[in-house]
C-alpha cells in the first residue's frame, strides 16, 4: 500500500498523539479478535479495525477523531431520546390539565355509557336516557348496591323442593 494513503487512513481516525507503536498496544487489547497477518485488501482491512477498537466501550489512551466523533454520536442520539421523552411527558401533562381546566367534560365512562345508549336506541329515546344517565346521582355514593343481610339467627332460607 502507498505510504499516504495509510497515513491518510490513520490520520482521518486517530490524533498526532499516536505512535505505531502505541496504535499496535491498543488495538489488541481493544479488539476480542486476532488480527490477520496477510489481509486480502490492507488498507480496508485497517479501517474496518480502527472502527472496531476506537467505537468500542473503551476510551484509547490518546486523543481519537473517530472515537471523539462516535462519542458525540452517542450523545446526539441519547440527547434526542431524553427530549422525546421530555415531550411526551409535557404533552400528557398538558392532556391532563386540559381535562381539568373543563369542569363540565365528562368522564370516560360517562362517555362510553352514552355511547352505549346511542347505539341501542332511536333518536327521540336517548334524549330521555342522556337527561336520565347525567342527571341522575351514583347511587351510594359511586359505590354497587349490596343486597340487604339476612339478621342473625334467621336461619338458611328454604331450600326449593325437586
Amino acid at each position: 500500500m502507498p505510504r499516504a494513503r495509510v497515513a491518510a487512513t490513520l490520520g482521518a481516525a486517530l490524533g498526532p498523539d499516536w505512535t505505531a507503536e502505541a496504535l499496535d498496544a491498543w488495538v489488541r487489547r481493544a479488539r476480542s479478535r486476532p488480527l490477520l497477518v496477510e489481509p486480502r485488501d490492507p488498507l480496508a482491512y485497517l479501517r474496518a479495525v480502527l472502527e472496531d477498537a476506537l467505537t468500542g466501550p473503551d476510551a484509547p489512551p490518546h486523543p481519537a477523531a473517530r472515537h471523539t466523533r462516535h462519542q458525540r454520536v452517542l450523545a446526539a442520539m441519547q440527547a434526542a431520546v431524553q427530549r422525546e421523552r421530555r415531550d411526551q411527558a409535557r404533552a400528557a401533562e398538558a392532556e391532563q390539565a386540559q381535562a381539568a381546566a373543563r369542569p363540565g367534560a365528562r368522564s370516560a365512562a360517562a362517555e362510553a355509557a352514552l355511547a352505549a345508549i346511542r347505539a341501542r336506541t332511536p333518536g327521540h329515546l336517548r334524549r330521555a336516557d342522556r337527561a336520565a344517565l347525567l342527571d341522575a346521582p351514583p347511587a351510594g355514593g359511586g359505590e354497587c348496591e349490596w343486597p340487604d343481610v339476612a339478621p342473625p339467627g334467621g336461619g338458611l332460607p328454604p331450600a326449593p323442593r325437586p
